[in-house]
């Protein structure tokens, strides 16, 4: 059963700026350089808006069950689950995406350990009994915090 859920994706606009302008000149490049009618020069406009669609579609999953965490990043990476009784602490937290953990995505940092995450400054970090560290992001990192503390509490988990 799941116990919290929570879906986000890359929908920031400076993000979306980067990523269509990009899309534009390798377009218009690909486009220009090409003879007239020459089918390859759409073989780039092709690759370059399957990209981009690609990018729309992905999505971080996270959802607290029965029995474990579960993080995922759908169309990027597989997901990862996390059972609850390796959690030793989980606590919602500020932090800062670029300097802790290099940026948005699957990061590893070597001093904070890993991250998943998709925007803003806020998640959950979790300490597993192993003595490693994982940071979940979420928009909701309250409700994520509580909803671990509440199948952790349980004595049949």
């Amino acid at each position: 059963m799941v116990h919290f859920r929570e879906v986000q994706q890359f929908r920031q606009p400076w993000l979306w700026a980067i990523i269509l302008v990009s899309f534009g000149v390798m377009s218009w490049s690909a486009l220009r350089e090409m003879p007239g009618s020459h089918p390859a020069r759409f073989v780039p406009l092709l690759f370059g808006a399957l990209a981009v669609g690609w990018i729309y579609a992905c999505r971080l999953v996270t959802e607290v069950r029965d029995d474990h965490i579960e993080v995922a990043f759908r169309l990027l990476w597989p997901a990862r689950r996390i059972p609850l009784a390796d959690v030793r602490e989980a606590k919602a937290a500020h932090y800062h995406p670029i300097l802790d953990y290099g940026g948005w995505g699957v990061r590893w940092s070597l001093r904070k350990g890993r991250a998943y995450n998709v925007s803003g400054d806020r998640g959950v970090l979790l300490e597993l009994a192993n003595g490693s560290k994982v940071m979940i992001g979420s928009q909701q990192p309250e409700a994520l915090e509580r909803a671990i503390a509440e199948r952790r509490a349980l004595p049949n988990r």
